[in-house]
């Protein structure tokens, strides 16, 4: 076993929808849902104290974000997720943006941890743990916090980290 990430993977698989489709939920799926997640998702009270602790994390994981702008995205969309980035309260993070969107450029509020990039390159230094943020994606504000957490907490290395998502669309869950 893992312990922190088994004990963190027994807390939240305990909600599968029902017809087993994500992002397909009836009304009855999507209430059970919330109610689901509104139980497992950090309470502000503890928020205080994860910040606490994350002062403890050793190593200080950065991580390098990528997101790829399809040629169809919707800026609103891609600005949420940033929004949601930005709240992290895990505040060693990178954004490479790669794609051109004059939209999304000029509605970006300044943030030095973001960069946009043309076809190719590299991880900002610094970046330890790489991932593929879609825009669109949206990230629970102690997200990336979670994850530094249970690095911290493996003695070996860790070549892969997975975590769970949720398909939101226009209409919700």
């Amino acid at each position: 076993g893992y312990g922190p990430v088994d004990a963190l993977l027994k807390k939240f698989a305990g909600w599968q929808p029902a017809s087993g489709k994500a992002g397909h939920l009836d009304e009855r799926e999507r209430d059970s849902y919330t109610t689901w997640l509104t139980a497992h998702r950090t309470a502000p009270a503890e928020m205080t104290g994860l910040t606490a602790r994350l002062e403890l994390v050793a190593g200080r994981p950065c991580f390098g974000l990528v997101m790829h702008l399809p040629a169809e995205h919707k800026a609103e969309w891609v600005l949420r997720s940033v929004e949601s980035l930005r709240a992290q309260v895990w505040p060693d993070w990178r954004l490479i943006i790669f794609g051109s969107s004059d939209e999304v450029r000029g509605a970006m509020p300044p943030e030095p941890r973001i960069e946009f990039a043309g076809a190719a390159c590299d991880l900002p230094a610094g970046v330890t743990h790489a991932a593929a943020f879609g825009a669109g994606d949206l990230l629970e504000e102690d997200a990336l916090a979670q994850v530094a957490r249970c690095l911290d907490a493996q003695e070996d290395a860790v070549d892969l980290v997975w975590t769970d998502e949720d398909e939101i669309s226009d209409t919700g869950f």
